[in-house]
């Protein structure tokens, strides 16, 4: 019987081979990485490289967030001192996005949002090299005022206005567009809407007899603040040789609606409260130009010119009654309350200014500057007024009683230069 072996041909015998010798190459190569020297360590970030995530920076992130406060005490002190409204809020903290949509065209949008807080941003830019751009804005944020009157410590008395403090919302809206051609002048127009709207506290406190002792300041007021304003305003500059020139238009329109409102004896039978409302409206035009001049190295001049007209008018009223805005009813214990104030104001002014700065040394430098101004009142202020008094308040502004017509009051101080 013949004896077999586990390699009965070559084949096998060339595959314990290779085998062998593999593993060997395996061995030879673990042991040279072992052996090699180590890589050098990466230099550690620096402190702007670790805030921002690393080495690689990007174009676009958010961030968001959220927070919350448990208050106990006075809220309304609270809410002012932290600027929050007191409770949970969150959203959006950063946001900020870029993209290429064109051949040197860039779209660019940033926000953020955090609600319950108020307090919104959002920026839209499209921008083209050498050509131009438009972007949009719009902003809005809100403040709190603890509306709280004061503290009497002999009667312990104090003199709230509510839990929660007064809130005071501002924003601004924009639309803006510019033309940033090559050796032609540069063209920018610019809309903007401003506004305020809501209560904020003040230190008028009315009268209040705390305990049933004398009269004390200590009640409680507010303004209730109503405003808006829209500009419109186009600039053109250029450069001609040393001499960079511009020219500048600016349009804006305002009213403002607001109102002190004052709780006189709260609680008390005599109890009135107070609603002394201002009103007014403007319109102002400007025009301005300037230059500037390089005429030496060592040499600057500057010139500029501007032009503003402003037409204001005012209204007002102060009105005693059982709750705030109520209509006027005259009373002798009332006080000196009156309805129905009005007037109006009209300026002008030209300015112009001309300036050379000469720089005779690296370390020194001096200055001329010469600076006209002539400011044009067409017509005095005017204000009438339907009230249970009149008084003149000085040579210009007087109180008057209704029967006085405002044209013929107009006409009267044009001819005398004073009101009456």
């Amino acid at each position: 019987m013949k004896s077999r072996t586990p390699l009965k041909n070559g084949k096998a015998g060339w595959a314990c081979a290779s085998l062998l010798a593999a593993w060997f190459v395996v061995c030879r190569l673990s042991a040279a990485d072992t052996n090699a020297p180590a890589a050098a360590a990466a230099p550690p970030l620096t402190p702007q490289e670790m805030f921002e995530g690393g080495k690689d920076a990007y174009n676009n992130w958010i961030e968001l967030s959220v927070g919350g406060f448990l208050t106990g005490g006075d809220k309304a002190q609270f809410q002012q001192r932290q600027r929050s409204w007191g409770g949970p809020f969150g959203g959006i903290e950063d946001f900020h996005y870029q993209t290429s949509v064109a051949t040197n065209t860039t779209l660019s949008v940033d926000g953020r949002a955090l609600f319950d807080n108020h307090d919104y941003k959002l920026r839209l830019e499209l921008a083209r090299e050498k050509l131009g751009y438009l972007r949009f804005s719009y902003n809005e944020f809100r403040t709190w005022y603890n509306g709280d009157g004061g503290f009497d410590p002999p009667s312990n008395m104090g003199y709230p206005l509510s839990q929660n403090a007064l809130a005071l919302d501002r924003g601004e809206i924009s639309f803006e567009g510019g033309l940033t051609l090559e050796d032609v002048p540069a063209v920018t127009f610019k809309y903007t809407h401003t506004f305020r709207d809501g209560d904020k506290s003040s230190t008028i406190w009315g009268t209040t007899h705390p305990g049933g002792g004398p009269a004390r300041g200590l009640s409680p007021s507010f303004y209730d603040i109503n405003e808006q304003s829209d500009s419109f305003q186009l600039d053109v500059t250029h450069r001609i040789m040393k001499t960079d020139f511009g020219l500048g238009l600016r349009y804006e329109s305002g009213k403002l609606d607001n109102a002190l409102k004052i709780d006189q004896s709260p609680g008390e039978a005599v109890e009135r409260k107070i609603t002394d409302r201002t009103g007014t409206s403007y319109d102002l035009f400007n025009a301005h130009a300037f230059t500037e001049t390089w005429i030496k190295t060592n040499l600057f001049f500057s010139s500029g010119f501007s032009f503003s007209d402003l037409d204001d008018n005012f209204s007002g009223s102060r009105i005693y009654g059982s709750d705030f805005d109520v209509s006027y009813v005259p009373s002798a214990t009332d006080g000196a309350g009156y309805f129905g104030l009005n007037g109006g104001a009209r300026l002008q002014e030209y300015v112009m200014d001309l300036n050379l700065m000469a720089i005779p040394l690296p370390n020194f430098w001096t200055c001329k500057d010469l600076r006209p101004l002539e400011t044009i009142q067409p017509c005095p202020s005017l204000v009438t007024a339907s009230a249970i008094f009149s008084t003149c308040v000085n040579d210009w502004i007087c109180a008057i009683p209704a029967s006085r017509t405002g044209c013929s009051m107009a006409a009267e101080s044009g001819r005398k230069g004073t009101g009456t």
